[in-house]
C-alpha cells in the first residue's frame, strides 16, 4: 500500500474533524449544525481498510488489500466457526472463462430484457473471470485438483445453465478441490486470511453504522463488540461484504414479495450492510432478484433448512389444498420456464407434499429416516386415513373439498396418461390413491438474494446520481450485478473478481471517479497494462466496420436511441435521441455525452450528475453499437 496516500487521507480527515463529522451513534450527518459546533469522533481503533463480512467477498477483499500493504480489519457478525455465509455452504464453483470476449456476451444475455444493469461491469467481470484460474493458484489452489473437476471438455467443468444463450459455451466453474459442496474455496480463503499478519478478524462483531464526514465521505464504521460500540477508523476505505437479506422477513416482503423463505446457509444475512448504505444515501438495485427458489424442509426450531425434497413422490398443494405446478419442472437455480421466460418458482406459503401408502416407503426428504418412520412418529409427517382427514389435520386454510378434487383430478390425469393441467411428464407421475395418506410441510429455500447498494466497475458504491460515495466499496451478492437470470458459480466469481477490485481500491484510498480497472488490479501477470475497456468489447483499435450503427436502451422517460458512426479506426460521430428525458437532467446528458464519448473513444464515460439513468442508457446503447461495429 502507498503509505503516503493513507497518511494524506488521515491528515485530511483529522483536519476536518472539528469542522464536522457524523454522530457515530446514528451515522447521520449533522447537516444543520454550525461547523464549529459539530463534534469530533473519538476513534477507538484505526486501520487502513475495514471489511464487514467474512464470507467469500470479504475474505477476498481483505486478502487483496493486505497484499497491497494495508493493515486490514474484518468484522464478522457470526461467532467464530459460523462465519462464511453462503460461500461456505455453496457448491464451491468459482465462475471463470476461457474467452472473456465471448463470455461477456453470455453475461449480458443473462440480463434478459432488463435495462437496470451496467455493461461495463459485465465486461470487467468477464476479464476477471478469465484471470480467476491464475488467481486461485496464486493463493494456493493446487493446479492438478483445480483441473480434475468432472467436465464435458477435457478436465475442466464447463457449466452453463442457459446453454441457449450466446457465449454460454465459455462459462467455466473452477472448483479448488475438483469437487463441489466441500467448502474447498472458502477454506482456501480462510487459510489465506489466517496466514496474513496484517489482517485482524473480529467475530461476533456486527457493523452498526457508517461514519461519514463532509460530502458523505466514509471515514469509518461503528461496530458492536463485546457489548460495546466501537468507532473504527478506515483511512483507505470500508468494504461492505455482508451478504443479502434472506434471513430478514421484513426485507423479503418489501423487496421480493415473499413473506418468508427457508434460509439455506446464512442465518446472519439480515441485510445489515444494505441498511447501512441506505442510511447514507446509497442508490439501490436488483432487490427483486434472487438465487431461488427451490424446495426445502426446516426442522422445528432450526435457523436453516435442508434440501433434498422429492416432489416426484406425489403432489404439491398450496395452503388451500389446490395443486399449482408440475412437481418435476426442470429448474435452474430456482427458476422454471413460464411463458418462455425463466422465472422464480411459484411458492404458496405453506406448501405440502402429499403422497400415498405406496410412496411413503421412500424418503420424502433425503435427510429423513428410512420409510420416514421417525418423522411420522414425531408428527413431522402427518398421517391420515383419508384425504378429508388429512386436510383437517393440516388445519389453517386447507379446504378438504379442494384437496380431494385436486388429488382426484391428478389421478384421473394419470389414468389418462397425460397431465393436461400442468404438463408433468407421464413417466414421472405416480398415483396418489392408496390410503393412508401422508403430508409434509415444505417451503421455498432461498440460496441468496442478489440486490443491494448499487456499485460501479471499481466496486465503489454510488449514490442515485451515479456518483461514488467516497471511501465506500462493496463486493459479493450484496448489490450483485446480476439482475435477472443467474448461472451457478456467478456469485462466487463475483466475490473473487469484485472482491479483488474492492480490496485493491480501498487499500489505495480511492475517493473519486477512477478509470475502468486495469487487469493488473487482479494481481496476476498480464501481457499489457491497458484498461479493461481498451482490451475488451468497447475497444477503439482500428478493427471497425465503417458505417452508422443504432441501438436503444431504457432511459428515465423512455427509450434513448443512439446512432454511432465509425471509420475503420475510430468513432467519428455520436447522435443521441431522447425527447422525453427530464428537462434540466436527462436532456443535459443527451447534450453533453456525445463529446465525452468522442474524446474517450469509448462508452466508458462518467455521464452527467443528476441523470444517472439516462447516462447509463447512453453508455449501454453506445456499447451495443461498438459491439455491432467490431470486425
Amino acid at each position: 500500500m502507498d503509505k503516503k496516500i493513507s497518511r494524506r487521507a488521515f491528515l485530511k480527515d483529522a483536519a476536518i474533524g472539528a469542522a464536522g463529522l457524523t454522530l457515530a451513534t446514528t451515522g447521520v450527518q449533522l447537516a444543520n449544525a454550525k461547523a464549529e459546533d459539530k463534534p469530533e469522533i473519538a476513534w477507538d481503533e484505526t486501520y487502513d481498510v475495514v471489511v464487514l463480512g467474512f464470507g467469500g467477498a470479504g475474505a477476498t477483499a481483505a486478502i487483496t488489500a493486505a497484499d497491497d500493504g494495508a493493515k486490514v480489519l474484518i468484522c464478522e457478525k457470526a461467532p467464530k466457526g459460523s462465519e462464511g455465509g453462503n460461500t461456505k455452504k455453496s457448491g464451491q464453483g468459482v465462475m471463470g472463462t476461457d474467452d472473456h470476449v465471448e463470455f461477456a456476451k453470455y453475461l449480458k444475455a443473462l440480463m434478459g430484457k432488463f435495462t437496470n444493469w451496467d455493461p461495463v461491469m459485465a465486461d470487467v467481470y468477464a476479464i476477471g473471470a478469465e484471470e480467476n484460474e491464475k488467481w486461485l493458484m496464486s493463493i494456493g489452489a493446487d493446479e492438478e485438483k483445480l483441473h480434475s473437476a468432472f467436465s464435458s471438455k477435457g478436465m475442466v467443468w464447463y457449466w452453463n445453465e442457459f446453454p441457449e444463450l450466446e457465449g454460454a459455451g465459455h462459462s467455466i466453474c473452477w472448483m479448488v478441490n475438483g469437487k463441489n459442496f466441500d467448502a474447498g474455496f472458502y477454506n482456501l480463503l480462510h487459510t489465506n486470511v489466517e496466514n496474513r499478519e496484517n489482517i485482524t478478524v473480529y467475530n461476533s462483531c456486527p457493523g452498526k453504522h457508517l461514519i461519514v464526514g463532509e460530502g458523505k465521505e466514509v471515514l469509518g464504521v461503528q461496530v458492536e463488540k463485546d457489548g460495546k460500540l466501537l468507532n473504527i477508523r478506515a483511512t483507505g476505505g470500508v468494504v461492505l461484504a455482508t451478504g443479502g437479506f434472506e434471513a430478514n422477513n421484513e426485507m423479503m416482503g418489501s423487496f421480493l414479495q415473499q413473506a418468508y423463505a427457508y434460509v439455506y446457509a446464512a442465518p446472519f444475512n439480515t441485510g445489515d450492510g444494505i441498511k447501512m448504505a441506505m442510511e447514507i444515501g446509497a442508490d439501490l438495485w436488483h432487490l427483486s432478484n434472487s438465487a431461488g427458489y427451490l424446495w426445502g424442509y426446516r426442522y422445528p426450531g432450526a435457523s436453516t433448512c435442508v434440501t433434498g425434497v422429492t416432489p416426484r413422490l406425489g403432489v404439491l398443494v398450496g395452503q388451500n389444498g389446490a395443486r399449482f405446478m408440475n412437481e418435476t419442472a426442470s429448474q435452474r437455480h430456482g427458476r422454471i420456464l413460464i411463458g418462455g421466460r425463466w422465472m422464480s418458482m411459484p411458492c404458496p406459503l405453506p406448501t405440502y407434499l402429499v403422497v400415498d401408502d405406496d410412496q411413503i416407503k421412500n424418503k420424502l426428504v433425503s435427510q429423513f429416516s428410512d420409510g420416514n418412520a421417525e418423522e411420522i412418529e414425531k408428527g413431522l409427517v402427518i398421517k391420515a386415513d383419508s384425504l378429508e382427514e388429512l386436510a383437517e389435520k393440516l388445519g389453517g386454510e386447507m379446504d378438504a373439498a379442494v384437496l380431494k378434487a385436486s388429488i382426484d383430478a391428478y389421478n384421473k390425469a394419470y389414468d389418462e396418461g397425460r397431465d393436461a393441467d400442468y404438463g408433468r411428464p407421464f413417466s414421472t407421475m405416480v398415483p396418489v390413491r392408496k390410503p393412508p395418506f401422508y403430508a409434509v410441510e415444505i417451503g421455498p429455500t432461498m440460496y441468496n438474494t442478489q440486490g443491494g447498494p448499487h456499485r460501479n466497475c471499481n466496486a465503489q458504491i454510488v449514490d442515485p446520481n451515479g456518483d461514488p460515495i467516497p471511501g465506500l466499496f462493496s463486493a459479493g451478492e450484496m448489490g450483485s450485478m446480476f439482475c435477472d437470470m443467474y448461472n451457478g458459480g456467478g456469485n462466487l466469481g463475483e466475490c473473487a473478481i469484485y472482491g479483488r477490485i474492492a480490496g485493491h481500491n480501498a487499500a489505495q484510498g480511492l475517493r473519486g471517479i477512477a478509470p475502468a480497472p486495469t487487469t493488473t488490479i487482479f494481481n496476476v501477470p498480464t501481457a499489457t497494462g491497458t484498461s479493461v475497456i481498451e482490451e475488451n468489447l468497447v475497444e477503439a483499435s482500428g478493427q471497425f466496420k465503417p458505417g452508422t450503427y443504432e441501438a436503444s436502451a431504457q432511459g428515465m422517460g423512455g427509450a434513448v436511441t443512439v446512432k454511432v458512426t465509425f471509420s475503420e479506426t475510430e468513432i467519428t460521430d455520436v447522435v443521441i435521441e431522447g425527447p422525453n428525458e427530464t428537462p434540466g437532467y436527462g436532456d443535459k446528458a443527451i447534450a453533453a455525452m456525445p463529446e465525452q464519448i468522442l474524446k474517450a473513444q469509448s462508452a466508458d464515460v462518467d455521464g452527467v450528475s443528476g441523470a444517472s439513468i439516462t447516462s447509463r442508457a447512453v453508455r449501454q446503447a453506445v456499447s451495443d453499437c461498438i459491439a455491432q461495429a467490431k470486425k
